[in-house]
């Protein structure tokens, strides 16, 4: 991060990450809370890109928080993730293209 900051381009990810804070926030992305006995919280990183154009020039300076939860261990910092997968939407747009290409080329 620090690299980031003190290069030429330090204001424009200052400003990055002005603004991931502030979708953060604006989204209600995390609540504060005490920390529990014999517990301790999953270090967070910062992660920055530069979006780039067709002619290749910068469009846009990204900065993202991100936590390092490789360090977690499985049953102790936590239980079961679900995370809402949307397959069968995934596949029938699939089908739809290639029926719609197959139109196109017979």
């Amino acid at each position: 991060m620090k690299k980031a900051i003190n290069s030429e381009d330090g204001k424009f990810w200052k400003e990055a990450m002005v603004d991931e804070m502030a979708s953060l926030h604006k989204n209600e992305a995390w609540d504060m809370v005490d920390s529990p006995s014999g517990r301790k919280f999953i270090s967070k990183r910062w992660v920055f890109k530069k979006k780039m154009n067709a002619e290749g020039k910068v469009e846009k300076y990204k900065a993202r928080l991100v936590e390092n939860g490789y360090f977690q261990v499985s049953g102790i910092d936590f239980g079961d993730i679900f995370v809402e997968l949307h397959f069968w939407v995934t596949i029938w747009t699939l089908i739809h293209l290639l029926a719609y290409s197959n139109q196109l080329f017979s």
